[in-house]
């Protein structure tokens, strides 16, 4: 087949917006002929991937040519790539593989906004497994003012809880517990 890869890499890139990590996969090559489209594959065990992409060639001959592709959505942990190349007459040839490790994310609760000034309190969950969750709020003696709970079952779910009026404006401290006995404490502040 006339296209000879001479590199294959990958490397994370910060997501945007405060977004999880992107990887950017790079091929190199020096004969670009007769090719019909390549393809990004992507593995998370370095043996089984997938089509995640398709590039079409640009058409040069005998020339270092470079294409690059972004990933947005890799998985936690070991990320495998490689191109595969379809020729005009279906014929394919594979590149190298180049590997990546997307760090996960620790398992953490954002609360929003904060300060609260609506009574309306937003958690953003992370890295976090679904199940039921008990919040209690604190005053800053310790006293607990409001006792609660939200169930949270995926990724991309927001849970929402309604904090009581008779609450003053001051700074709390919110407790947040799961099934597995994770404690996560977090400062709240609320306004009026």
């Amino acid at each position: 087949m006339p296209v000879n890869f001479t590199g294959i890499n990958a490397c994370v890139v910060p997501g945007t917006n405060g977004q999880r990590s992107n990887v950017i996969v790079q091929w190199k090559f020096t004969t670009e002929m007769n090719i019909q489209e390549y393809e990004v594959e992507r593995s998370t065990n370095g043996i089984s991937f997938s089509k995640i992409g398709t590039r079409s060639p640009t058409g040069n001959i005998g020339i270092d040519v470079t294409y690059n592709w972004l990933d947005q959505n890799p998985s936690g942990g070991n990320n495998y790539y490689r191109v595969r190349s379809i020729g005009t007459g279906r014929d394919v040839k594979y590149s190298g593989i180049a590997k990546v490790n997307i760090k996960k994310d620790d398992p953490s609760i954002t609360i929003y906004p904060n300060p609260v000034e609506s009574k309306i309190v937003h958690l953003q969950f992370a890295g976090m497994g679904k199940g039921v969750y008990q919040l209690r709020l604190v005053n800053v003696v310790g006293q607990i003012l409001f006792e609660g709970q939200i169930s949270y079952s995926s990724g991309n779910e927001t849970p929402t809880f309604v904090l009581p009026n008779y609450l003053a404006a001051a700074n709390y401290r919110l407790q947040i517990s799961g099934s597995n006995n994770e404690k996560i404490v977090k400062g709240l502040m609320v306004k009026h």
